[in-house]
């Protein structure tokens, strides 16, 4: 059975970090003493259950402003369902469904569907399961 997952998510194109609801920070680079972004976690409500969250970090490219993707941590079950009537019980449904918490926060924040819909099952890489 299949819990919690996190997922690596990637977008086949490089997505602009200044129209994504992204936090941005910076960090000191101590080896060249340089600043540098850092794009902080969310944990945001499951559209399914909303007093459930989930975890979204964009996934940072370099300083030029552009994320990759994202990666999602999830207790799938309680995203989904209240408790746990539905249990993922296969690592392929837990990786689909954190692929469509992406897809929902994207919508939900502005980006048009045509960008969002790009996110496919094949851009997602399993980070951790439990």
């Amino acid at each position: 059975m299949c819990d919690r997952t996190v997922s690596d998510i990637n977008h086949p194109d490089k997505l602009s970090a200044a129209g994504m609801p992204v936090t941005v920070g910076n960090l000191l680079d101590m080896a060249t003493g340089e600043m540098f972004p850092w794009y902080k976690a969310h944990f945001l409500p499951s559209p399914v259950m909303p007093s459930q969250k989930f975890k979204l970090h964009p996934l940072k490219v370099g300083v030029d402003g552009y994320i990759e993707g994202f990666r999602v941590e999830a207790a799938v079950a309680g995203c989904a369902a209240p408790q746990n009537v539905i249990l993922s019980n296969n690592v392929k449904a837990a990786a689909l469904f954190n692929l469509r918490l992406v897809q929902y926060h994207c919508r939900i924040n502005g980006m048009p569907m045509e960008e969002y819909n790009r996110f496919e099952l094949r851009h997602v890489r399993l980070v951790d399961v439990s």
